[in-house]
């Protein structure tokens, strides 16, 4: 197959991608004698959180440089003669802060519970789940998370170090991989802009 019959696959509609697969007939047989794993899911955490400080301040740099369109106020030249900072100069250096802080994110893989045992955990604790009570979200993660696996200790260390936006987007990964994966096509919007982009400039 050619480089251009694996980019035309690779541009096809998720509908009929989807399509094919919905209409496929589960071998139950194959499916339960394979080695099958449960869903899993990923959350992100940032080891660098501290270099956002750095981003808002170059964000608001930037903005003193720019018009509402995002170009400069003042030519380099101007700037520079002024004892300034161009703006070029700034949102290079933004950039290069951004590569850090994306150097330094770092996944959990979480996985779902067994469906009893999921059950079992679920109406155990229902009250504590309606009452967003740190200690269940605690228990779901340390009862899910897998590469790495944390203790009990260590996500209470955890908690406290790293915040609670990062110990909430562990929680929602714990929760969604055992209440919605496994049952569609996970979409990415970003994967689909960039096929239509190479499909028109193709055309």
């Amino acid at each position: 197959m050619s480089d251009e019959s694996l980019a035309d696959d690779a541009t096809a509609t998720p509908t009929a991608v989807e399509s094919s697969i919905v209409n496929t007939i589960l071998d139950l047989d194959e499916f339960l004698s394979g080695d099958v794993r449960r869903a899993r899911k990923s959350a992100r955490i940032c080891v660098r959180p501290e270099l956002e400080a750095r981003l808002d301040e170059l964000d608001i740099e930037l903005d003193s440089l720019t018009d509402s369109n995002g170009n400069p106020l003042d030519s380099d030249d101007d700037a520079l003669a002024e004892g300034g900072r161009t703006a070029l100069v700034v949102a290079q250096e933004r950039r290069g802060v951004q590569q850090q802080y994306a150097a330094a994110m770092r996944r959990i893989e979480v996985e779902a519970m067994p469906e009893d045992e999921w059950r079992a955990w679920y109406a155990a604790n229902e009250k504590g789940l309606e009452a967003q009570d740190p200690e269940v979200f605690n228990e779901l993660i340390v009862r899910c998370a897998v590469a790495p696996t944390i203790s009990a200790e260590q996500i209470k260390r955890l908690r406290a170090q790293a915040g609670h936006p990062q110990i909430n987007e562990l929680a929602n990964a714990a929760w969604a991989v055992n209440t919605k994966s496994g049952v569609d096509v996970p979409k990415s919007p970003l994967s689909s802009h960039v096929l239509r982009q190479r499909r028109r400039a193709r055309s």
